[in-house]
Order: C-alpha cells, then sequence, then structure tokens
C-alpha cells in the first residue's frame, strides 16, 4: 500500500513554509529525489514557487484588507469605499486675513481692485503663499500717510478655463486642469448658443430635475476634481458641441494660516485704467485663519459610515452633528436639543485643538443644514467648552535605561493623550487610560499618578469626565525629575 500523501498545510503563506512544504511533498512524491542542496535545479525551482506563492498571498491579503475602510491603505481604496457610501471627503479650504495698505503722502486717489494679489517672501525652495483681496477699496491722500484695509482670501483664481465640449452624452466628466482646487468655489459656464449659461452646483444630481442645468463635482484620490453633469432624468446633458468653462480658486490649505505681518509683497505692480497706483506697503493686520487641507484618510474611515445615519436629512440630534462635519473646515461636532425645535451645533475646526471654527465656516454650516433640517428648527452655531486637564506623575526606570530619557518619553506619551484626534465632544480621559500610557512607555518599571484633574477640582487621580460640550485639552504634564528614580543618571 503507498504512504497517503500528507494533508495541505493552507496556513502557509510566506516563502518559509511554502519551501517547507515542497520539499516534504518531493519526499514523499520522489524518494529517489535526495538532493536537498540549493545549487540543484530542481531545488531552485521550488524556491521560485515558494516565493511566487509567497507575493500571491501577499496580494490577496492586500485585496481583501482594501475592500474594507478600517483596513484600506490606497487613497484610491478609500475614495471608492466613501463613494460608495454617498459621502464627500471635504475639500480644500481657504485662510482668511485681513490686509492693510498704506500711500505715500499726497499721492491722490489710490484705487485698490478686488483680487490684487499680496504674497509672503517664499523661503528658498518654496513657492510664496498668495493672498487675492475681496473687495475693491479706494484709499484718499492729501497730505501724511493714508491706510485703507481690506478682507483677503489665500489662493489664485482661474478664471474662465475651457474644459473641453460636449458630446451630447450621458454623464460626461471634465478634469479641472489645475489643482488642489478649493471646493465651494467652482462656477461652471455651458456656451449652447450665443449666450452663455451659468449652470448650478448640486451636491447630488440625483436633487436636480431634468431640466435643470445641474452639475456636480468628484475630488479623485489624485487630488484631481472633475465636472459631472446629469442624464436627463437627474440634470439635463449640455448639447453636443457646447463649450465648458470652469472659474474657480486653488489655494495651499493649512500653509495659507500665516503669521501677523507676513504678507507684504505685491505679486504684480496694481495698475488701474493704465495708471499704476502709488502703493507704500502692504501687510496682514490678522493672522491667516480657516485654511484646511483636505479631509484626511484616517478622518474619511471615521466619517463615512457615519454618513449613513444622516442620509442627507436632519431629524435626530446626532444627524446634525453628521452632517456638520461634512462642512469644509469642520473637524469635530456635537449637537444637542436646547428646547421644543432647537438644536446647538458645536464647531471644533479641523488639526486645531483648542481652537474655535472661523465666521465663514460656521456660516457654511448654517447654510449647508438649512435645507435639510426639520421645518420650524431653529439651528444655533457654538463653539467647543475647552476643559484642561492636568497630569502629575512618578516613575520608576528600569535599571539598563537613562533616566531622563525615559522621563521625556513618559511626558510625549502623556501628551499623545490629547492629540487631536484622540479626543472628542464627551471622551473622558480615564485614569486606566494615563497608566496605560506611562507603563507601555519603553524603559518605564512602574508608575504612579500623583494627581489627574481638571483646574477647580481638588487634587484627586481618578477619572476627569466630560459633558456633550467639552473636549478635553492637555494642561499641566508634570513628571518632575524628583520624582523619577531608578534608570542610568
Amino acid at each position: 500500500m503507498p504512504e497517503p500523501l500528507p494533508p495541505i498545510d493552507y496556513s502557509s503563506r510566506d516563502w518559509v513554509s511554502l519551501r517547507a512544504d515542497l520539499i516534504n511533498a518531493k519526499r514523499q512524491r520522489m524518494p529517489e529525489w535526495t538532493s536537498e542542496s540549493p545549487n540543484d535545479f530542481g531545488i531552485v525551482l521550488i524556491e521560485l514557487f515558494a516565493y511566487m506563492g509567497d507575493m500571491l498571498s501577499f496580494y490577496a491579503d492586500r485585496v481583501a484588507n482594501e475592500a474594507f475602510l478600517d483596513t484600506a491603505v490606497l487613497r484610491s481604496s478609500v475614495y471608492s469605499l466613501a463613494r460608495m457610501l454617498d459621502y464627500r471627503p471635504t475639500g480644500l479650504a481657504s485662510a482668511k486675513t485681513r490686509l492693510q495698505f498704506t500711500t505715500p503722502d499726497a499721492a491722490g486717489l489710490v484705487t485698490i481692485p478686488a483680487g490684487t494679489q499680496v504674497q509672503t517672501i517664499a523661503d528658498p525652495g518654496e513657492s510664496p503663499i498668495v493672498f487675492e483681496t475681496d473687495a475693491e477699496i479706494t484709499i484718499i491722500g492729501g497730505g501724511g500717510t493714508h491706510v485703507g484695509e481690506v478682507d483677503a482670501t489665500q489662493g489664485v483664481t482661474i478664471a474662465n478655463e475651457i474644459l473641453g465640449n460636449s458630446n451630447g452624452q450621458l454623464y460626461q466628466r471634465f478634469p479641472i486642469f489645475r489643482s488642489p482646487v478649493v471646493e465651494g468655489t467652482i462656477a461652471i459656464t455651458v456656451t449652447e448658443t450665443a449666450t452663455p449659461l451659468q449652470w448650478v452646483f448640486y451636491e447630488h444630481l440625483i436633487e436636480a430635475g431634468p431640466n435643470d442645468p445641474a452639475f456636480t463635482t468628484i475630488t479623485d484620490e489624485g487630488g484631481i476634481t472633475w465636472i459631472e453633469f446629469g442624464d436627463d432624468v437627474n440634470g439635463r446633458v449640455p448639447l453636443s458641441g457646447a463649450v465648458i468653462q470652469a472659474s474657480y480658486r486653488i489655494a495651499d490649505g493649512s500653509r495659507g494660516n500665516v503669521g501677523v505681518g507676513t504678507l507684504t509683497q505685491l505679486t504684480v505692480p496694481v495698475v488701474v485704467d493704465g495708471n499704476s497706483q502709488p502703493i507704500q506697503t502692504v501687510t496682514n493686520i490678522t493672522a491667516g485663519a480657516g485654511g484646511a487641507d483636505p479631509e484626511s484618510l484616517a478622518s474619511i474611515r471615521q466619517n463615512a459610515p457615519r454618513s449613513l445615519t444622516a442620509v442627507n436629512r436632519a431629524v435626530t440630534t446626532e444627524d446634525y452633528a453628521s452632517l456638520s462635519r461634512r462642512v469644509m473646515g469642520v473637524g469635530k461636532a456635537q449637537a444637542v436639543s436646547t428646547g421644543p425645535n432647537a438644536v446647538t451645533v458645536r464647531l471644533a475646526p479641523i488639526n486645531a485643538p483648542g481652537g474655535t471654527a472661523p465666521a465663514n465656516v460656521k456660516t457654511a454650516v448654517l447654510n449647508y443644514l438649512e435645507p435639510r433640517k426639520m421645518i420650524g428648527t431653529t439651528v444655533t452655531i457654538g463653539d467647543p467648552d475647552y476643559v484642561e486637564v492636568d497630569i502629575d506623575a512618578e516613575i520608576h526606570v528600569l535599571p539598563t535605561y537613562r533616566r531622563e530619557t525615559v522621563r521625556q518619553a513618559v511626558v510625549r506619551s502623556l501628551n499623545a493623550i490629547f492629540e487631536y484626534s484622540s479626543v472628542d465632544f464627551g471622551k473622558r480621559i480615564s485614569l486606566s487610560r494615563v497608566y496605560r500610557a506611562i507603563n507601555e512607555t519603553e524603559g518605564v518599571d512602574y508608575g504612579v499618578v500623583r494627581m489627574l484633574g481638571a483646574p477647580g477640582v481638588p487634587d484627586t487621580a481618578d477619572d476627569v469626565p466630560m459633558t456633550n460640550s467639552q473636549i478635553p485639552v492637555v494642561g499641566t504634564i508634570t513628571v518632575a525629575p524628583e520624582n523619577t528614580t531608578g534608570g542610568i543618571i
């Protein structure tokens, strides 16, 4: 009776295991093949097959991982899964500031048009950060230096860029040539006859009727923004041959949050009706605020499933919070009912621990919620109540580790508890979490939390709870050298 073949081990997925299985199979099926030298041509083939199996197993795992939001790592996969959930990742947001222009003595009437560009002095290897004035101002001179102020928005406006011609087909898409595009700044003009027509942006084309001149936008994983038209059921199709034009703004996101006094150069001299305008100085008297980068993959993974709870309508308080998170510049949102038909939505800006949302972001949230809220409901926008949490701890260091190095690492670990991605409305800071941060730090033998609390609370080592309107932020972290023992001094 021939010996039965060994069962197949389906858990073998790496090169070493696959090679061992193939060697065992060789010994069972071909006992006369005794050589297992790496120089044997048959062993070379076995190792090549094991290598191929290792790669195929890796790709199979990656394909499986890319099918789920929690495990996908490719930006294209995360964006595709978000689209399946009908979730639009928040896009780029422009920073705002206020500029101050001065004109020299006896300069007369000086006009500074809307769209005048002012920029920073660029560091070597970097491009300058450009702001454009939001409105025209006039400075009247006549003895002494005169001053004018105007609001400005970060970025550069691209006007009347031709995207292409309609072919009359359904679901046409046209890429915008420059990026990154600030969401909400795109204006589309379609010239079907002699008169250009301004088309209307819809977040979802399903909201448009068959005769509505509607378009929507999609930003892909490469940061390219596409214009998409309808199908004559949800948004009409542009006539064949129609010219598609786009005006929009490109910006630098969070780079636009510049400091006071950094915008000091005109990009080009200001000329009005052929006359150069005598501008003496320009600077920004407020820091840039509100600039934000496109939504991160981690944020998309968290917010995309939440969008299903609202389905584009605000009924419950969680619906109001979920919809608010879709607005550019909003990082965290919490909604509470403050009375019959009254909801207060508290907003925290993106990646700004301890900060408050700019006025333009709050206005955008109100405008976004208006057509989605229940009739008769009053929505109020508020700021978070930030609660500083203090920690005082002592640690004992393992004998083979340098004491001061471990002490500083513990301080960093405790500060990491309050990182932007780790905190939220109503999320308590627990004593066990603090102990875990200390004891998981390399080189720590053990730690003792002497105090965990908020200002105004008696010094105790206990959990720090938060109300729905509160977000914890780091207060005073104390791991004093005199309370650090052991290790190498």
